[in-house]
């Protein structure tokens, strides 16, 4: 088994303010250890078994911020990939290119373990059992027990192990009656599946954002840091992207 941590680092500087900037935002930001949260975070990435790669989602102006703070660290991952988005587009194009990259580095099944950088987790017992599942082809992600109703959180409900449905902030009313249920977790935006899994399931919800990503990866660069550049996804379909779409069939 191979499996890939993907750190999602970046963010406009917002919350936290003025600790945090857009030029220095929070997963930059240390703790009370001295650590930054992505450092905490690349930590806990290197603790899973069977890592083949370290990838992160970055953008080019935290680029260096990000591998300072990888290099502060003992080499946690031997393989470090960094992808470079000309331009934040939320978490669904973060993911797609991770995957497409994870597929044509290390195969379709290898699993990918999507981690935000600005989480601070003690306990990451249940990603094994997560990463399991991934390895027979479901996609698994990770709740937090909620300990207030609380109205900046996303919400899961789960019938035990099997999500119902995801749900976006709710309101102060709605919230309290999710905790009080007791079949809500909040989001942590934590997520494993196989990377041909992943581009099966978004080639059929959203054909768009894989092929604008597909152009983009095609046009980078192959080093370390691959920069990911703004494409024409109407333009006609390479060999490369050609034979990547066969391959998914």
């Amino acid at each position: 088994m191979k499996v890939v941590p993907v750190i999602i680092s970046g963010g406009a500087g917002s919350r936290l303010w003025p600790a945090s900037r857009q030029s220095h935002p929070k997963p930059f930001l240390k703790v009370a250890d001295g650590h930054s949260l992505i450092q905490h975070t690349a930590l806990r990435a290197a603790s899973i078994k069977d890592v083949v790669e370290l990838v992160t989602v970055t953008s080019r102006e935290h680029l260096f911020l990000t591998t300072d703070d990888f290099d502060e660290l003992d080499p946690v991952v031997a393989q470090r990939t960094f992808l470079l988005e000309p331009k934040g587009r939320d978490t669904a194009a973060a993911v797609v290119a991770a995957a497409i990259h994870v597929r044509t580095t290390q195969g379709p099944e290898a699993i990918l373990c999507i981690f935000p950088a600005d989480h601070m987790i003690g306990n990451v017992a249940a990603m094994a059992r997560a990463i399991e599942h991934a390895g027979q082809g479901r996609i698994a992600t990770l709740g937090i027990n909620p300990t207030r109703p609380d109205t900046a959180f996303g919400y899961i409900e789960a019938d035990g192990e099997k999500v119902a449905r995801f749900v976006e902030k709710p309101d102060l009313e709605t919230a309290r009656a999710y905790v009080a249920s007791g079949r809500f977790s909040w989001n942590a935006g934590i997520f494993c599946f196989q990377a041909r899994v992943m581009l099966e399931e978004m080639a059929k919800h959203c054909p768009a954002v894989i092929e604008a990503v597909l152009a983009s990866y095609e046009d980078s660069g192959s080093a370390g840091a691959k920069a990911l550049r703004t494409s024409n996804s109407r333009r006609s379909i390479s060999p490369w992207r050609r034979a990547f779409h066969s391959t998914m069939r």
